[in-house]
């Protein structure tokens, strides 16, 4: 599977091959991909933590270290950055138990390293 933009009809799909040809089965708005990332991240907080035990121990401790404070999306740029591979799409799959599973929808994402690529603001505050 792979994203593909199809900027005459302002859309995103998601092509696979079905016996050598790509088929789109599934396709997003543009707009209101960009609307979406308008109103979900506005302003946002993002903190950086280092974990010291097992994940879900009783005994798990985090230590905050960062936070970057972002504002100010430039929406033009986020089809590019799907383009580039800048944003990426995971498949969010629960298994309840063995041979059982749950779709949970798709998840946008990019690395923070990029967040200055989408956010015309971004602040750091060190923790320690």
């Amino acid at each position: 599977m792979k994203l593909k933009l199809d900027f005459d009809n302002d859309l995103l799909h998601q092509v696979c091959l079905e016996k050598d040809v790509e088929v789109n089965d599934v396709s997003w708005e543009l707009p209101v991909l960009k609307q979406r990332v308008l109103q979900k991240h506005k302003e946002t907080f993002w903190v950086s933590a280092v974990t010291r035990g097992k994940s879900g121990d009783v005994n798990e401790e985090f230590f905050y270290s960062e936070v970057k404070h972002t504002g100010k999306i430039d929406p033009s740029i986020f089809p590019t950055l799907l383009e580039t591979g800048v944003i990426t799409l995971d498949y969010l799959i629960k298994e309840l138990k063995p041979e059982v599973a749950k779709d949970q929808g798709y998840l946008f994402k990019m690395s923070s390293k990029n967040l200055d690529l989408l956010f015309s603001s971004v602040n750091y505050y060190s923790l320690v």
